[in-house]
């Protein structure tokens, strides 16, 4: 009886876009979500967002913040990308809002500053688990 080929489980790492428009914070939170396994997608606003999401790549989830420079803000880009992709996941990360987002079209809320372990707790929760 010949050894049989190793099969190699190869799991396909959630992707999350994340858009904030402070530097600093968005590398933070990319990298708090690279070491739980995702795969990190970032922009720095709103209209490169929706050119990265308007380019067919598969992106399972939206993290953004709320206030940042450009055409929309993030609850105007999270209220578009539930228009557009019913299925996707957003998740607003915000310091400051003067009004409270619709929660019907956000899944997550989360302030600034945030516990990184609960953040990605909280993240796998909602994405089943995610990561990789």
């Amino acid at each position: 009886m010949s050894p049989q080929p190793a099969v190699e489980s190869q799991a396909v790492a959630t992707t999350i876009l994340v858009v904030d428009d402070e530097i600093f914070v968005r590398l933070d939170i990319a990298e708090v979500l690279r070491t739980a396994g995702f795969r990190v997608i970032e922009v720095g606003n709103a209209d490169e967002a929706s050119a990265v999401l308007n380019s067919g790549q598969s992106i399972d989830a939206l993290v953004t913040d709320i206030r940042m420079p450009g055409s929309i803000d993030g609850i105007d880009l999270a209220a578009r990308v539930r228009s557009a992709w019913p299925h996707m996941k957003i998740i607003v990360v915000t310091s400051y809002s003067p009004t409270w987002p619709d929660p019907n079209v956000f899944d997550l809320f989360i302030g600034k500053p945030y516990d990184p372990a609960r953040f990605i707790q909280r993240v796998r929760q909602l994405l089943g688990g995610g990561g990789q």
